[in-house]
């Protein structure tokens, strides 16, 4: 019997300062990781990477909530301290960042 995959979810990690780090070999989204879990008992899920484009992919369960925590941060970046809550099946890596150039 094979079991019921959730939505497949996408999680990018994106550059708040594109017009800093776009081009710039010293910045690159490839290789963030972050572990995923559930928020209603704080269970470990999943764990992610990202690829060269900043992307990663992963299914969940409808109908819960989840949140992400960054466990390794790109060549470039600081590790971000906290979790980002995850919703509307679209993850994204930052929300401050989100809308802004760079951040699909």
């Amino acid at each position: 019997m094979e079991a019921e995959q959730g939505p497949l979810s996408t999680f990018s990690k994106c550059s708040a300062n594109v017009s800093i780090t776009d081009g710039n070999s010293e910045y690159s989204v490839e290789g963030a990781e972050y572990d995923i879990y559930r928020s209603s008992d704080n269970a470990l899920v999943s764990h992610i990477v990202t690829d060269a484009s900043g992307n990663a992919a992963l299914d969940l369960e409808p109908n819960q909530a989840y949140y992400a925590v960054e466990t390794k941060a790109p060549a470039g970046y600081t590790l971000h301290e906290g979790p980002y809550r995850l919703q509307d099946r679209q993850l994204r890596r930052d929300r401050a960042a989100e809308g802004r150039p760079g951040c699909r």
